[in-house]
């Protein structure tokens, strides 16, 4: 898991670019590729802190469940 919090959200960033047009992924299983399994929360924070980023985060790809 990365140590910082930049860090740690750019990681989350990549990994929700990459889930493709059309198709969902969960706050969990975004938290587990990362490698922090029990942190869906924080992929939460994440994707609330989004707006602005450049290139932009599909934050609308993620669900709860």
């Amino acid at each position: 898991m990365a140590k910082d919090k930049e860090s740690l959200y750019e990681a989350i960033y990549d990994v929700v670019r990459s889930v493709p047009k059309g198709r969902v992924t969960t706050y969990g299983a975004v938290a587990a590729a990362i490698g922090a399994a029990s942190g869906a929360r924080v992929v939460g924070y994440a994707m609330n802190n989004c707006n602005g980023i450049k290139p932009k985060v599909p934050a609308h790809r993620v669900v709860n469940r």
